[in-house]
């Protein structure tokens, strides 16, 4: 006879646009019941408003969110016991959750159902549920400004190399290297790229994100 968990996961769900739920996230929501309903709510609401914060920032100071709801997070879970990672585990599946319940437009019913089937208690799964039907514009907003930026500059710095012609006579041309600070998605890290570009590529550059801007603009106005 199989295990009721084989038939779980034959299931599909539509807060994971029809698809099964991930094994690592299946294996969170069995962490998520150790907690009271009051602490998964104050854990749940925390967190959308980490993710809102994090949408409506748009300098570095957002690269200190983590830190900040991490602090909250384990403030809430530290009477279960739980670890820095257990609490790092936790924020990535409620992450999760609530963000592809509400990129596939999963009603909160829907959202309660299907946590129950996961094998999350009624209880818990209608805190997880009421912190979602009061969120719906900030994990949109959230949702929007991810996808639109999968990664943001953090810095830009540039210096000019003449490179001496070959031959006596042919103009002396320019090197231009740029030093780019890059910040990853979900990420504090911030990776480093550097390269060269001559002045006619970089003409042309700026010739192709012109004409690339007049596109948008002219679907902006015919949409």
């Amino acid at each position: 006879i199989l295990p009721s968990c084989y038939f779980r996961r034959a299931m599909k769900f539509k807060i994971f646009g029809d698809l099964d739920c991930p094994d690592w996230l299946l294996a969170e929501v069995f962490a998520m019941s150790k907690l009271s309903v009051v602490k998964l709510r104050l854990v749940c609401s925390a967190l959308v408003k980490s993710l809102a914060a994090s949408a409506a920032s748009n300098d570095s100071s957002s690269l200190d969110n983590n830190a900040v709801l991490l602090a909250t997070v384990a403030k809430h879970t530290s009477d279960a016991k739980f670890n820095e990672r257990d609490n790092q585990a936790l924020i990535s599946a409620l992450t999760q959750l609530f963000t592809s319940a509400n990129k596939y437009s999963a009603s909160p019913e829907t959202l309660g159902e299907e946590l129950q089937q996961l094998g999350l208690p009624k209880e818990h799964a209608g805190q997880i549920v009421r912190v979602y039907s009061d969120s719906g514009a900030a994990l949109t907003e959230y949702a929007n400004a991810r996808e639109l930026r999968l990664s943001r500059l953090a810095s830009c710095s540039w210096s000019l190399r003449l490179m001496m012609p070959p031959k006596s006579g042919q103009k002396t041309a320019a090197q231009v290297r740029f030093k780019l600070g890059v910040e990853g998605d979900g990420t504090e890290q911030t990776k480093e790229i550097e390269f060269e570009a001559s002045e006619q590529r970089l003409r042309l550059l700026k010739h192709e994100i012109g004409r690339l801007l007049a596109m948008m603009e002219q679907t902006m106005r015919t949409g």
